[in-house]
């Protein structure tokens, strides 16, 4: 005997149809019963996978490590997928970023590193001696090197260049009658002047020094050589800070 699976009436085994509801045992018999799913232990059943939960989901920060080497960009690392939270907390003058929350860790700043160590030793003394002993020779060194130091310590800076003084002293100087050398001598010292302030330098030195000292009383002999003298000074103290810094 079998059961009719819509109406549960009691069948014959050879019925085709159900004689209540006319059912079609032969497409139900012919339908395969699936197949038991095989059993496997509890503790071989692979761990489901966690649903994404945005709430849980969280920003990954970058840090410096005091004890890690320096890095030229302080802070970041492009493979962590995320920009790094910035730290107001930091030491004045530090550049970097750090985790919320750690304490703040101090960057040293980078500067551009020199590329020549240049002299600091220029002086009065040694420019009149020298000059003396080489017959105006070493006079031509001397302003050789300003025009070349004020443009190595100042044009990444300002975009300016200083001509070259021997250029001016054997061209340009004479075809002009002597006016390339005040204007070359005017153009030096604002440059001097604006490279102090820039680097934040006490020391005073500018264009009105050469018109007073070495133009409007060069009759007194003395004050051209003060000139010097102070622009000695000027030069080897932007030299010496360039030296340090860049």
């Amino acid at each position: 005997m079998k059961k009719c699976p819509s109406c549960g009436r009691e069948l014959n085994d050879s019925a085709m149809f159900c004689g209540s509801c006319g059912e079609n045992l032969s497409a139900v018999s012919a339908e395969p019963a699936p197949a038991p799913a095989p059993s496997m232990p509890a503790a071989e059943m692979p761990a489901a996978a966690p649903a994404e939960n945005p709430a849980m989901m969280q920003t990954v920060y970058a840090y410096s490590d005091p004890a890690a080497a320096p890095n030229p960009a302080p802070g970041y690392d492009p493979n962590m997928g995320a920009a790094p939270a910035y730290n107001p907390n930091m030491a004045a003058g530090g550049y970097g970023y750090a985790q919320p929350g750690a304490a703040p860790v101090y960057v040293q700043p980078v500067y551009a590193q020199p590329v020549a160590q240049l002299s600091t030793s220029r002086g009065l003394l040694k420019f009149i001696l020298l000059s003396l002993i080489t017959f105006g020779i070493y006079s031509l060194v001397f302003w050789s090197g300003v025009s070349t130091d004020i443009n190595t310590i100042a044009q990444r800076y300002d975009g300016k260049k200083t001509m070259h003084f021997c250029l001016l002293f054997f061209i340009i100087g004479p075809i002009t009658f002597g006016i390339g050398y005040i204007v070359w001598m005017h153009k030096l010292c604002s440059r001097i002047d604006s490279e102090l302030g820039r680097r934040g330098q006490t020391y005073k030195f500018g264009a009105g020094d050469f018109w007073i000292f070495s133009f409007l009383l060069s009759f007194t002999i003395i004050c051209p050589f003060i000139f010097i003298h102070r622009l000695c000074t000027a030069m080897n103290v932007l030299s010496a800070n360039y030296n340090q810094i860049g």
